[in-house]
């Protein structure tokens, strides 16, 4: 996520939520490959505000349902729903609180056999010091047993051309992001190895370059020549030991 020098969320958003689904339906929608493939989508945000528009339960489970298996997914922090009153250093635990009542709606079941945000990554400013135990704990009281960790960003780049997509007429096929991606995922994987990669979405800032069914797609393209071994670590395995999650 990209921000100013004081650190305020710029965001992603090149296309508002109505130019966006327009923009994904000009491409009819692809087969999902592989559906037996058990998936956890290790990265993926909630939010609803003005400036970046709405991602809630209902939106995931929509691009979740494009025929892929995914059978759970970790949020990630995006500093969304925080305490609007209270100790500044508290105001994350809004979005823990937000998370979890998502999560506590998924786990009914009645919205499906998905497992959304059976882990939860929050935020806390280590700037803080010792004090920041506080913080961690109150997260980990609000979350329902979810909660598995922190990110802390830190990474900002002043140039406009950072972050910027590409405006292309029509979304790309899963061929074309998997001719895009092969470059760099294949020689991750082949230095840190299937336990140590995981495939995310990073839904909805991704969104903005493809559509959810057709960006599987493209990591199941990349991936074909795979083991069945190497392929249960890269969709769900690795995610499931670093994340704590149930084995699919």
């Amino acid at each position: 996520m990209a921000g100013d020098a004081k650190g305020a969320y710029r965001g992603l958003l090149y296309r508002n939520d109505a130019d966006l689904h327009s923009w994904l339906t000009k491409r009819p929608p692809e087969v999902a490959l592989e559906p037996d493939l058990s998936i956890i989508d290790p990265h993926h945000h909630f939010w609803d505000t003005p400036q970046r528009g709405r991602y809630v339960l209902p939106d995931l489970l929509a691009d979740v349902g494009g025929g892929h298996h995914v059978v759970a997914t970790v949020f990630l922090e995006c500093q969304a729903m925080y305490r609007k009153h209270g100790p500044a250093a508290m105001a994350p635990l809004g979005e823990v609180e937000f998370v979890n009542g998502i999560a506590a709606m998924s786990a009914s079941g009645h919205y499906g056999p998905c497992r959304v945000a059976e882990a939860i990554i929050g935020h806390a400013d280590l700037t803080l010091g010792a004090r920041v135990r506080e913080v961690l704990e109150a997260q980990m009281a609000v979350s329902g047993g979810r909660f598995r960790g922190i990110r802390y960003g830190v990474a900002w780049d002043g140039s406009e051309a950072v972050g910027k997509y590409v405006s292309r007429v029509v979304p790309p096929s899963s061929e074309e992001l998997a001719a895009a991606w092969r470059q760099y995922v294949e020689p991750c994987i082949e230095a840190f190895g299937p336990e140590r990669c995981m495939f995310e979405s990073n839904f909805p800032p991704d969104k903005q370059s493809c559509g959810y069914t057709e960006l599987w797609n493209a990591f199941k393209r990349i991936t074909a020549g795979a083991s069945a071994a190497e392929k249960q670590a890269l969709y769900s395995g690795t995610a499931a030991r670093v994340y704590r999650l149930t084995v699919p």
